[in-house]
């Protein structure tokens, strides 16, 4: 009894890190600052997706175009600007949005991963 009690504690023990609990990553999603009533909040982003191809259940935009669409209509995504993400930092669309706001190159710490 004491040898399985000894081993309950030596198991619990080795799970746990030092750094103590951590709760998960934020999930990244599409969102507005805009104050819209939460039914009316989900139907516009729904429809707002749709229009602008990407599958609202999924929430993932699989083109920089799917993205800056979003973007253009009042959304932005969490982790931050599309087209600093790692797949989309020398997309055409990317250069043109740059540029028509008067923004650099991202650096390495600002390019999402």
């Amino acid at each position: 009894m004491k040898v399985l009690l000894v081993l309950m504690v030596l198991m619990n023990l080795a799970s746990c890190s030092m750094g103590g609990f951590k709760p998960p990553r934020e999930t990244e999603h599409w969102t507005s600052d805009e104050y819209i009533q939460y039914r009316d909040y989900w139907d516009r982003r729904n429809t707002n997706m749709r229009e602008c191809g990407i599958d609202p259940y999924e929430g993932y935009h699989k083109s920089t175009k799917e993205g800056l669409c979003m973007e253009a209509k009042g959304w932005y995504y969490t982790a931050g600007p599309v087209c600093n993400e790692f797949d989309s930092v020398d997309d055409p669309l990317c250069v043109q949005w740059r540029a028509k706001k008067g923004l650099p190159y991202p650096s390495a710490k600002e390019i999402i991963r």
